[in-house]
């Protein structure tokens, strides 16, 4: 499911930048909006990346500290094929070192913190 183009991105709705700008580079789009957090499945974000064999994500920060406090042994991320992304990206403010960290140990890809 990962290979071929064009690449799958998907981007928790920050801006412009996280819907417009991989359309216009060819690439689909899809658009994840909530909080995996507190509902029956914390583990939705991934469940999206995996079905979709999302090969970007763009996220701010505070999505990736909100599921990392709700599953920070990765148990829910464990049960997701997460092996397509090629880069994660960071935006809108600050990337924490233990975000960071949590984050680039279990996808394995370069984590690009765009702090605006």
């Amino acid at each position: 499911m990962c290979s071929g183009p064009p690449p799958t991105w998907v981007g928790w709705s920050a801006t412009h930048t996280s819907s417009t700008a991989p359309l216009l580079a060819g690439a689909t789009t899809v658009l994840y909006e909530g909080k995996p957090v507190g509902t029956p499945d914390a583990g939705a974000f991934w469940r999206v990346v995996s079905d979709h064999g999302v090969k970007a994500l763009f996220t701010a920060p505070t999505a990736l500290r909100a599921i990392r406090k709700e599953d920070p042994d990765r148990q829910h991320l464990s049960k997701y094929d997460v092996s397509c992304p090629r880069y994660l990206y960071q935006a809108g403010e600050r990337l924490d070192p233990d975000t960071y960290a949590w984050a680039s140990e279990r996808l394995g890809v370069p984590v690009v913190d765009h702090w605006w």
